[in-house]
């Protein structure tokens, strides 16, 4: 949860960030098998990230603020069928009679 608080955090603080945040928590999760529970782990991603106030970051951590925002967040993911990550929804306006397209999971990289 407190990783995906992160995340809300960046959106609503820094939304420039975003993209760079979650490159570097993608990388230490899936690639460096970083304990993204460890509240020391997140706040060295925020600090890789540069620009982030990484403060205002372990303050919220000490929290549970935007506890409701992931779990909104998270619902209405699940009612579009996402049970993990990574998971991609296109929207587009052609084929498929114009409805979303969805990848889920890890794909072989060829």
């Amino acid at each position: 949860m407190d990783a995906h608080r992160v995340v809300e955090w960046c959106k609503q603080t820094a939304p420039e960030k975003h993209d760079a945040l979650m490159e570097i928590m993608f990388q230490g999760y899936f690639e460096g098998a970083k304990d993204i529970t460890n509240h020391e782990v997140l706040l060295k991603m925020v600090e890789d990230v540069g620009g982030l106030d990484s403060q205002g970051c372990a303050n919220l951590l000490k929290g549970s603020d935007l506890t409701p925002e992931v779990k909104r967040g998270a619902a209405q993911a699940s009612s579009k069928g996402v049970s993990g990550v990574p998971h991609f929804i296109l929207e587009t306006s052609s084929g498929a009679a114009g409805k979303p397209v969805s990848f889920s999971g890890a794909q072989p990289p060829d």
